[in-house]
């Protein structure tokens, strides 16, 4: 059974603007995307720098001494907590909240 001719332009029009828009989105995809070398290339510094601050900033800190008399302090022992106490209510509820309802 052949189809009316507008059946047929239209569906013609509906195939070309299906294409139309998968080219502009394999365009779009193609021209947004960073080249790989993007982020390997680096200008004016070296790429080991900020590793090797890290590990001199963490060599430092092995030398580091801390002075643990504090805690025997007077003033630090007599500290109190005065915050309230927070009581849990006797009723928690169910033991499994997603088991069916009975």
């Amino acid at each position: 059974m052949a189809r009316p001719p507008s059946a047929k332009r239209q569906h013609i029009l509906l195939s070309a603007l299906a294409l139309a828009i998968v080219a502009i989105g394999i365009f779009w995809y193609l021209r947004a995307s960073p080249s790989p070398q993007a982020f390997v290339e680096r200008v004016g510094e070296d790429a080991s720098a900020p590793q090797s601050r890290f590990v001199q900033l963490l060599a430092s800190l092995s030398s580091l001494q801390l002075d643990t008399a504090f805690f025997q302090n007077q003033t630090f022992v007599r500290l109190a907590d005065f915050g309230a106490r927070v009581e849990l209510p006797a009723e928690r509820g169910r033991q499994n909240p997603f088991a069916p309802l009975r």
